[in-house]
């Protein structure tokens, strides 16, 4: 818990308690084994826990890259930052690949956008959207995963090309699968986030808002 708000509040430019993890997995998988008896309700903990290490390492990343001096350039590649956050996007992409995660991934019809150009328009994102299938259904666990998965796909994004827009377009894909699962989701499954607000949530809402503004989308300034 303290983890998680340490993450929350690096959102709010507060500076990060916990240092960037090395092999939080192997931790886990130790005291884990004590609470959770079957493999099913493991897994989605270590799912759920991973995104967390995510979300320290892509804001630390953030605010080495704020404190770099001038242009980035070859600065940032001689602090590393570049090599970290290249080996963020492999990992954040083999975190989407878990067996568990498959059956709730949206699925696009990539052949309806196949002819898109560079920057696609408002009303092809709009299109990608309504015509993509997302099976919510009345589970509210990986559903609120994949929107915070996307939106650190976006974050990381950010730190790596330092500009805002729809570029590139994986970042377009991203905020549209946030926008997706939002629209999918059930009344009941939005409640408390109406009620209370689920930072991570409401932050994922904002990132997706930094790649479709309308003053930024479609020029990428």
């Amino acid at each position: 818990m303290a983890f998680k708000i340490d993450n929350t509040l690096a959102y709010r430019n507060f500076p990060q308690v916990f240092p960037p993890p090395t092999d939080h997995d192997c931790y886990h998988r130790q005291w884990l084994s004590h609470f959770i008896p079957n493999q099913e309700g493991f897994d989605a903990c270590l799912t759920s826990f991973k995104l967390d290490d995510f979300t320290n390492r892509i804001t630390h990343l953030c605010r080495e890259a704020d404190q770099l001096p001038g242009q980035s350039g070859m600065t940032t590649i001689e602090n590393g930052t570049t090599a970290a956050a290249s080996k963020l996007v492999i990992e954040l992409e083999a975190w989407r690949s878990l067996p568990m995660l498959q059956k709730h991934i949206p699925i696009v019809d990539e052949e309806l956008f196949s002819s898109w150009d560079n920057v696609p328009s408002d009303t092809q994102v709009i299109q990608r959207i309504e015509q993509s299938s997302c099976q919510v259904g009345n589970d509210t666990l990986f559903p609120k995963l994949l929107i915070i998965h996307a939106s650190l796909l976006i974050h990381l994004s950010i730190v790596i090309h330092e500009k805002l827009g729809p570029v590139p377009e994986s970042r377009v894909d991203a905020a549209v699968e946030i926008c997706q699962i939002f629209a999918s989701m059930s009344e009941d499954a939005l409640s408390p986030l109406k009620q209370a607000g689920e930072s991570r949530l409401l932050n994922a809402l904002w990132l997706a808002g930094l790649v479709l503004d309308k003053h930024r989308y479609p020029l990428g300034i």
